[in-house]
């Protein structure tokens, strides 16, 4: 048995095989389980990607009990892009946009001016 995890959502695949199944009936299998297709399947064994879907796992050295990663080569390709011009929504680009309202308001300047730091102690 070999064991595949899924380093995109941290799901777990148990294949239960003999090293001499090729990579594309080990592809074939886990899309039945991943719903991912064969196609967009990267899969890794000791950092490597496993490329040449006829040769078997025995062939790169994957034996009973050893972990392959999988990764979905098509999961970033799906994302929505992004127009040109427009910005990300990050944490510095809401804080920038918020400024000159908070810029704008007349009583925020004073409002921190009157508090007093809090006292630190040893």
């Amino acid at each position: 048995m070999i064991t595949i995890t899924d380093a995109d959502n941290d799901n777990i695949y148990p294949l239960d095989c003999d090293a001499s199944i090729t990579l594309a009936d080990v592809k074939a299998l886990l899309e039945a389980d991943s719903s991912i297709p064969a196609a967009r399947q990267a899969l890794y064994f000791n950092a490597t990607l496993m490329t040449e879907a006829e040769k078997t796992l025995e062939a790169y050295g994957v034996k009973d009990g050893d972990l392959l990663a999988l990764r979905d080569s098509g999961r970033q390709q799906q994302q929505q892009p992004v127009a040109s011009g427009s910005r990300q929504p990050t944490a510095r680009g809401a804080g920038d946009r918020m400024m000159p309202r908070l810029a704008a308001n007349p009583r925020w300047p004073s409002s921190f001016a009157s508090k007093s730091s809090p006292t630190l102690t040893s």
